[in-house]
């Protein structure tokens, strides 16, 4: 099997960080180690602005790296690129791996674009080039989140009546994740509402606010109130039950309605069962597991589109504006 030539543009914390000081067989919390770990792919460069970053590349995978777009691409074939970027940069560095001639595929960190009007500029160049973008929400790509989806789509549990979103930190850093998520399981955005003020914290914003989707149900997003701990929360109540993501999706936790044995009119929530443990130490993995028999194809029908990303973009602008 032919491996896919890749190429890393940014070597910051998602980039490689992360893993350095972790086991690398244990944990893949990173570009840098999913891509060396899996054996469809074959890392050939990668690239940042900063020198030490590069040394790291060079001293840690033995690989080429680089402080040049077009001399990267000048010395490589690269069938893949991953840009994991400042969101500011992703942009500008994205339209420049457009330019490339031989170049397959882009996968974008999230946001993609930090508004609509740049991010469909870059999706109408990556058509007319016939380059597929595919946004590293990371949370569509794992098996059990893509079974969840299955059966929310197909009827199982009933119809979804109402979500709430607990959430830290802010709507950009972590809300969108679960905005995402929810776009992914329920489809398009039709109505965002703020409810009260937003304020400002580390250069992003934090409020209530409720999202409804286009078969009406709300999804009501809860700023926690702290930015000292990680607080990512969905619950989801069904007609058949209540489904839980906990701690930000590490399990799935599904709990049905049972009969009240003394009030017969009245149903209790009944604690099933964690349904499915999420091991987020390797959530990198799935993200290219998917994508190996895919990435290749130029066939544009992915699990994380552009397109996709544009629905959370659009939301967030319409909530900051």
């Amino acid at each position: 099997m032919k491996k896919i030539k890749t190429a890393i543009i940014g070597l910051g914390n998602i980039g490689i960080e992360y893993d350095l000081k972790l086991n690398k067989k244990d944990f893949i919390l990173t570009h840098t180690n999913a891509i060396n770990s899996h054996r469809s792919y074959k890392l050939v460069a990668g690239l940042d602005k900063n020198l030490s970053q590069c040394k790291k590349l060079q001293k840690y995978y033995n690989v080429s790296a680089y402080t040049s777009i077009d001399k990267m691409f000048a010395n490589h074939e690269i069938d893949l690129a991953v840009l994991s970027v400042n969101s500011h940069y992703l942009y500008s560095t994205c339209e420049k791996i457009l330019k490339q001639k031989k170049i397959k595929s882009i996968i974008c960190e999230k946001p993609f674009s930090t508004d609509i009007k740049s991010g469909k500029k870059l999706l109408k160049i990556s058509k007319q080039k016939d380059i597929n973008i595919i946004v590293n929400y990371f949370r569509r790509f794992h098996p059990n989140l893509i079974n969840l989806k299955k059966k929310i789509i197909s009827h199982k549990y009933g119809e979804c009546n109402k979500c709430i979103v607990e959430y830290s930190k802010g709507i950009n850093a972590y809300a969108s994740h679960f905005i995402d998520l929810l776009v992914y399981f329920f489809g398009q955005v039709i109505k965002v509402e703020k409810i009260g003020s937003f304020r400002k914290i580390n250069n992003d914003s934090v409020g209530d606010f409720v999202i409804t989707f286009k078969n009406n149900f709300k999804a009501h997003f809860i700023y926690m109130g702290t930015n000292e701990c990680l607080i990512n929360n969905i619950r989801m109540s069904f007609d058949k039950c209540l489904i839980e993501l906990p701690n930000g999706g590490e399990n799935v936790m599904i709990s049905e309605y049972t009969k009240n044995k003394i009030f017969k009119n009245e149903k209790n929530i009944d604690k099933l069962d964690i349904h499915s443990k999420l091991n987020f130490d390797k959530y990198m993995f799935y993200v290219f597991d998917y994508l190996k028999s895919k990435i290749n194809k130029r066939e544009g029908n992915f699990i994380s589109s552009a397109k996709d990303a544009l629905e959370t973009v659009g939301a967030i602008e319409k909530l900051l504006k």
